[in-house]
């Protein structure tokens, strides 16, 4: 069964590789991840070769997610 684009929502999204490929058009890129994600669902990103500081800032700075903690690599994010 097909469900329309606009339905398909998701809890949690996870964003393993390339972060740093996104950095800068990610304002499209972080839109698409806010728009599937379910209200309070969370976005995880590991990406190892960037710093935290870079991720958090390429993340958060269109306003669409909030840095909410990190464990290990993994640092998590909610949408705002």
């Amino acid at each position: 069964m097909d469900r329309p684009q606009s339905k398909l929502s998701f809890a949690m999204m996870s964003f393993m590789f390339k972060i740093r490929d996104i950095l800068k058009p990610r304002k499209n890129v972080l839109a698409e991840f806010r728009r599937v994600l379910k209200e309070g669902g969370a976005l995880l990103v590991n990406d190892h070769h960037v710093p935290d500081a870079d991720i958090a800032s390429a993340v958060s700075a269109g306003g669409l997610f909030r840095f909410t903690g990190k464990v290990a690599y993994v640092r998590r994010f909610v949408r705002v």
